[in-house]
């Protein structure tokens, strides 16, 4: 309210370059409120005026504040466009308005890094962010090294560069400890200083209370009370203080903690889906195995006497690598990744056959009905009746998709 009726007086008496700073304020409060439509119009009703007195830090700031509501509401394409033009005005530094430009800059950098990171374009996200904690390093924008610290960190992960990830996460870490201990410190020295200054009142009224006469002494004992409540007061807001640091502290072990868990849970979903695809490979092996075994024992019929035991060899030495155990092998893994579909399946449909147990782990994988058939050597249109089947069975209407339906168990 105050904003909009500088805003008005200011522009009533001419001071535009004031009316547009009020007026990014007003989009600022929109902005923070989650208006965005109106902080949008607000940055860019600014700008007008500020490209009017080329005031180019604040019209750089307004395109990038419009750039961060954008990315935070999923408008990737929209946060860029504005972003880009945040990064041109930047180019106008000879018409630079009065006002340190380090910061801006350090921001708009960071804004960038972060959209380029969110769009996976990690090399632009790590010339931006490198940009900026150059900047910030030179003038100490504790909040600004932490920020990009972690989104170096976050690319080198996802690149693969554990070291490199592990060194910036660290300057993360110790950058937002030392942000949140220097505002605590803030704090706590504006509270000594009002303290110093509440003991310096106390001070001379209790003199000038003992000067005037012993029947002031009732309001003394009213002071003390106060102060005492007072320091009290200042006791328990630091005491606040400390578990609030301590707080934060724990949250942030917490977190590194999930994100190894979830690492390694990562970790253990890969290792399991190379497990079946081995194994499915292997079932392919042992049916062809199998097939030739087949043809062998054709040809060894019609075949002459040494021939036939040459044959025979052959047919031992293919028996010896094909095994029965695979589909038991698979079907451990299975339930390893799958295992709650294994247990509705079962407990929905006891009557299933293990045929149709493994009809339905295929197609939980999304197999089409050639593909089964060439791992399990069944004819195409076995296969076809096993599905018509296993409909009946699963109570399936003619219209709704089997592979769609076993994924929802």
């Amino acid at each position: 309210d105050y904003f909009e009726k500088a805003y008005r007086l200011f522009l009533k008496n001419g001071f535009d370059n004031d009316a547009a700073l009020a007026m990014s304020n007003i989009a600022k409060i929109n902005a923070e409120t989650n208006r965005y439509e109106e902080a949008v119009q607000g940055y860019l009703e600014a700008n007008k005026i500020f490209y009017k007195k080329n005031h180019w830090i604040n019209i750089s700031g307004n395109y990038n504040s419009i750039s961060e509501i954008y990315l935070k509401t999923n408008k990737i394409k929209k946060a860029e466009e504005y972003l880009n033009l945040a990064l041109a005005t930047l180019q106008n530094k000879n018409k630079f308005y009065r006002g340190p430009s380090d910061i801006n800059t350090v921001e708009i950098y960071t804004n960038a890094a972060r959209l380029y990171y969110r769009k996976k374009e990690y090399r632009k996200a790590m010339a931006f962010a490198k940009k900026a904690l150059r900047l910030s390093y030179e003038n100490s924008f504790k909040e600004s090294i932490y920020e990009n610290a972690k989104v170096i960190s976050k690319i080198f992960d996802s690149q693969g560069e554990i070291d490199s990830a592990y060194t910036y996460y660290k300057t993360f870490v110790k950058y937002y400890e030392d942000f949140q201990n220097g505002y605590d410190l803030k704090r706590i020295t504006q509270i000594r200083m009002q303290h110093e200054f509440n003991k310096l009142l106390y001070q001379k009224q209790k003199e000038e209370i003992l000067f005037r006469s012993k029947e002031k002494r009732k309001e003394l004992v009213y002071i003390i009370i106060i102060v005492s409540v007072f320091l009290t007061g200042i006791i328990i807001f630091l005491l606040y203080l400390n578990q609030k640091n301590i707080s934060a502290k724990a949250l942030l072990k917490e977190e590194n903690l999930r994100l190894e868990k979830q690492q390694l849970e990562n970790d253990l979903k890969y290792k399991n889906r190379e497990l079946i695809i081995d194994r499915m490979y292997l079932i392919e092996k042992n049916e062809f195995i199998i097939s030739i075994t087949k043809k062998l024992m054709e040809v060894q019929k019609t075949s002459k006497k040494g021939n036939q035991e040459v044959i025979q060899q052959l047919i031992n030495e293919l028996n010896k690598n094909s095994t029965t155990k695979i589909w038991k092998e698979f079907e451990v893994r299975f339930k390893e990744v799958h295992g709650e579909f294994y247990k509705k399946l079962n407990k929905e449909f006891p009557d299933l056959t293990p045929n149709e147990l493994k009809i339905c782990a295929f197609l939980r994988l999304n197999m089409s009905t050639k593909e089964i058939s060439t791992i399990t050597h069944q004819s195409v249109k076995s296969i076809n009746m096993a599905r018509f089947r296993l409909r009946k069975k699963l109570g399936i209407d003619r219209d709704e998709n089997l592979i769609s339906y076993l994924s929802r168990l």
